[in-house]
């Protein structure tokens, strides 16, 4: 909600940015704030796929099935939606449901990746309608992510051939579907590990430092950069 009080800042750093950058890059709903683009991307963030990974200890015991554990770590709980995940899972338990939600705010990078490693579902958000950083991360650990997708922007993404019709791993839920959809996971465990291995899938194609390097080294010899001797 502070948010709108940077507004008038906001549209000036636009504004400077459409006339003085020698490249701009856009991607995930960013494409609905900018006047231009010259490269298009699902999103720039880019990830070590090395060190984001599947942990040996990931996850609950093959033969335990209760509690799922939810994993929800937002920066910013309005823009994620954070209200919504704690009431699904409220209103869950109270119908009896083995789920635990645990939310992480303000811890350092390293625990996140713990938490991620020892959860086995991922809550991104219900609100921004695409995914980022967070959800990279998750997906890249083989993790399955609750996470609201456009419709309009995923059409957009398809049209535009970066994405295939189907290929998005993200579990698509909104305010109102959350807890049927979190409902239906729980009930059907056993395909939470495909769900993650199709992330990682699309991870590596998509967000890990090779993909997003090589789209960088493009822009930065178009513009005239060349990579130093070695």
């Amino acid at each position: 909600p502070r948010h709108r009080l940077l507004r008038a800042r906001t549209v000036s750093k636009i504004d400077l940015w459409t006339r003085h950058a020698d490249h701009v890059i856009a991607g995930c709903e960013w494409v609905n704030y900018l006047y231009h683009w010259d490269t298009l991307t699902l999103g720039h963030f880019a990830i070590d796929t090395d060190l984001w990974k599947r942990s040996a200890a990931s996850g609950l015991p093959a033969d335990q099935k209760e509690p799922i554990r939810i994993l929800h770590a937002p920066n910013h709980r309005h823009i994620k939606g954070t209200e919504h995940f704690i009431r699904a899972v409220e209103e869950l338990r109270q119908e009896g449901m083995g789920i635990e939600l645990i939310v992480l705010e303000r811890v350092p990078n390293s625990e996140i990746r713990r938490a991620i490693a020892a959860a086995d579902l991922i809550a991104d958000q219900l609100v921004m309608g695409w995914y980022a950083l967070f959800a990279i991360e998750a997906m890249a650990m083989e993790k399955p992510v609750l996470c609201h997708i456009r419709e309009d922007l995923r059409h957009f993404y398809v049209a535009a051939g970066l994405l295939e019709e189907d290929e998005l791993p993200l579990i698509d839920c909104s305010p109102g579907t959350v807890k049927e959809t979190i409902r239906e996971i729980a009930l059907k465990p056993d395909e939470l590990p495909a769900l993650g291995r199709k992330g990682r899938e699309f991870v590596i194609r998509h967000h890990s430092l090779e993909s997003v390097g090589a789209i960088l080294d493009r822009i930065n010899r178009s513009l005239g950069i060349r990579p130093s001797a070695v």
